[in-house]
């Protein structure tokens, strides 16, 4: 009994490690906002991380990070950059029904932000529309 006990403790002790710096965006997409810092989408194939989405793996922004995350039911907005320090971002949207990615302006992203209903995460607040 006691054996049996600590093995599901243990298994427990498991999930919920995994899960440690990770935001749920729904329709399988999260927010790593831990190492290393990207939204990524569960897939069968990549069960234990997902794949990457934002910022996009395309040669250029490979090293960026995303350090600043809204979401609602429909879209994903993050900001992205080349570090916590950095002085120029990116801002990208994410349609969740078709996976489509498309970079958008400073000024889109700040009124798609503000809408009521979008959540929010963050690990600089340097890049908050707010």
């Amino acid at each position: 009994m006691m054996k049996k006990s600590l093995l599901i403790l243990g298994a427990l002790l498991s999930v919920a490690c995994v899960e440690i710096g990770v935001t749920n965006l729904g329709d399988g997409y999260f927010y790593t906002w831990d190492y290393p810092l990207s939204v990524c989408k569960r897939v069968p194939q990549h069960s234990s991380i997902g794949v990457y989405v934002l910022p996009p793996h395309d040669g250029i922004h490979d090293d960026y990070i995303a350090v600043n995350v809204y979401w609602d039911d429909e879209v994903v907005l993050a900001v992205c950059c080349e570090n916590y320090h950095s002085t120029d971002s990116t801002c990208y949207l994410l349609n969740k029904a078709t996976g489509a990615v498309t970079e958008i302006a400073s000024e889109e992203f700040n009124a798609r932000a503000s809408a009521k209903g979008m959540k929010h995460e963050s690990v600089s607040q340097r890049y908050s529309w707010q």
